[in-house]
């Protein structure tokens, strides 16, 4: 199977999932997909509330509006990117290449850009998870796909 084939199916569990909620973790943007769950937060000793999958990106990237326009995208400020999930886009596609970029649609036509910098050997470029379950993480890097616990 292609690396584009094992993406797809890999990011098929968005497809129909709102996107609710979006912001930095140093140079890592993170969008929170799917149903929201409180989990233990080791950090502060509280709680916090995540997604059932959420998607980290460390290259570029860029959510463009229907007409073309860039929303937010690698750059942004740090708070920056709150304003993506209201209200809540539901993803309604996923595709990929063999080269690691994807594309999420949305219902509002609205599309989030993933696209790594392929002159850089970046050990990872995106990984997909499910925050606080004990599941592998999906992660694309320069060398490829990976499954990382």
């Amino acid at each position: 199977m292609s690396i584009r084939k094992h993406v797809e199916q890999a990011l098929a569990c968005l497809v129909d999932q709102p996107m609710w909620a979006a912001g930095l973790a140093g140079p890592i943007a993170w969008f929170q997909f799917g149903s929201r769950r409180v989990v233990p937060n080791p950090r502060t000793g509280g709680t916090k509330e995540v997604g059932e999958y959420a998607l980290h990106v460390d290259c570029p990237w860029r959510w463009v509006e229907a007409w073309g326009d860039s929303r937010a995208d690698h750059h942004a400020e740090h708070g920056g990117l709150a304003h993506l999930g209201h209200p809540p886009p539901i993803c309604n596609g996923a595709s990929a290449t063999d080269r690691g970029a994807i594309e999420l649609s949305f219902n509002d036509g609205s599309r989030l850009l993933v696209e790594p910098d392929l002159e850089e050997d970046t050990e990872e470029w995106w990984r997909l998870l499910q925050p606080s379950v004990d599941a592998p993480h999906f992660v694309v890097g320069s060398s490829g796909i990976e499954r990382d616990a």
